[in-house]
């Protein structure tokens, strides 16, 4: 199981996935391969941060580099224990939520993956179910 949250409400109608509101962000849970792959997939500007089951501190330092590399995560020189897990926690820390703490409710587009469609957008469905 994965876990996405975003400040943005993100809506996808292939396949039906939404973003649910949970206290100052959204979150997504799925166990889905593809679904997975296409967040990590998602540019900065999206705001979509995976959570961490936060296992960090049982694990070695050869295990924290590897699964630094293996999410492209720099470490800056981090040697420490202590500073490969800040590195790590930092990475996957929810961006801050815009000044006025309320969240962005504007829904987002996300563009298909699919290679023949690598051009057309998803349609995207508002919180009133109305396709945009």
């Amino acid at each position: 199981m994965a876990r996405f949250t975003s400040v943005h409400p993100l809506h996808f109608t292939e396949p039906p996935l939404r973003f649910q509101l949970e206290g100052d962000h959204f979150v997504l849970d799925t166990d889905e391969d593809a679904v997975i792959d296409a967040m990590r997939a998602l540019p900065a500007e999206f705001h979509v941060v995976e959570v961490v089951s936060d296992d960090l501190e049982e694990r070695t330092i050869p295990q924290l580099q590897a699964y630094a590399v293996e999410y492209g995560i720099e470490l800056s020189g981090a040697s420490k224990k202590a500073d490969i897990v800040a590195a790590i926690r930092s990475h996957f820390t929810a961006p801050e939520q815009p000044s006025g703490g309320e969240p962005d409710t504007t829904p987002v587009v996300l563009a298909s993956s699919d290679a023949d469609a690598e051009s057309q957008p998803v349609d995207a469905v508002d919180d009133h179910g109305d396709t945009e």
